[in-house]
């Protein structure tokens, strides 16, 4: 039976199978797609549990709440400006310089 946090407005991000988890010691790029799936599916489980749970929430415990609900919404921004300062840079450059290669190599 599913949990509430997975059967809430947003779907999980299916993990790969094959190849991909079966090589995810000896590949870094596997690792790196296993990693931003698990690292996401975090996120969503969180949003999930706020909107199962907001509805359920008592009077006294609504600043707590709303404290757990900003601190994943803060979670959410700082791993945002993470990955569009550091990591798809990185990415871009590579893939940058895979696409030269590309047309160097295949016209």
């Amino acid at each position: 039976m599913a949990s509430e946090s997975t059967t809430g407005p947003y779907s999980l991000i299916p993990l790969p199978e094959g190849v991909m988890t079966q090589t995810v010691d000896k590949d870094p790029k596997n690792m790196m797609v296993i990693d931003m799936v698990l690292v996401h599916n975090v996120f969503i489980r969180a949003m999930n549990s706020i909107h199962i749970n907001a509805p359920k929430v008592i009077p006294r415990d609504v600043p707590a709440f709303i404290g757990y609900c900003l601190t994943v919404l803060q979670t959410i921004e700082f791993h945002h400006h993470l990955e569009e300062e550091t990591i798809f840079p990185v990415l871009e450059k590579k893939i940058g310089e895979i696409s030269q290669n590309v047309v160097i190599e295949y016209g």
